[in-house]
């Protein structure tokens, strides 16, 4: 965005998946020095291949490190969003609720619940979120799926969640559409 003909500061965060294991620590701190003032932070984690769920325990102790890492360097308003991955890997929005709570309560602004390609989450399940987890929650909007029993922006938002997410679903759509133009230009 330009204002004056110079770009406005526009809040960035980044997703940081795991946090990179043992590194993050100096992940966060790389993310505050780029000039980023937060991060999405997984509770799982590839492990032989496999995608696994930590204990909620441990990843509350990874959101704490990262947020003393971040009032360490100056920036105490630092949002994680304590993304988990169990709806995804096949558990309940009860539990998403339970693990939330800690991530939370650990130091995380928002949860992000991620059901994942297939499943999604459902009204209701937003719903129960929002309640159990005070309006604090994340989800991601897919684009082409609301009416589907996935919800649009719209759904979303008057289901009182803090924050929306796009993934990359914008990002495939424009490279599809790119990748189409050159193929209609190679012909």
């Amino acid at each position: 965005m330009l204002k004056d003909g110079k770009a406005e500061t526009i809040p960035l965060t980044c997703d940081l998946q795991d946090g990179y294991g043992e590194q993050l620590e100096y992940a966060i701190s790389m993310v505050i020095d780029l000039g980023g003032v937060g991060c999405n932070l997984e509770d799982s984690r590839m492990e032989q291949g496999k995608l696994v769920l930590i204990s909620a325990e441990e990843h509350a102790e990874r959101i704490k490190k990262a947020m003393s890492v971040a009032i360490s360097k100056g920036v105490p308003d630092f949002v994680v969003n304590g993304r988990t991955d169990c709806v995804l890997l096949g558990s309940t929005v009860e539990e998403a609720i339970n693990r939330g709570k800690q991530y939370l309560a650990a130091g995380a602004c928002t949860v992000f619940v991620w059901g994942g390609l297939a499943r999604g989450l459902r009204d209701e399940e937003v719903r129960k979120l929002v309640r159990g987890l005070d309006g604090r929650v994340n989800v991601i909007c897919r684009k082409g799926m609301a009416g589907d029993g996935m919800l649009g922006v719209k759904e979303i938002a008057d289901l009182g969640i803090a924050r929306i997410s796009m993934g990359p679903f914008l990002w495939r759509i424009g490279m599809a559409a790119v990748e189409n133009e050159m193929a209609k230009l190679l012909e």
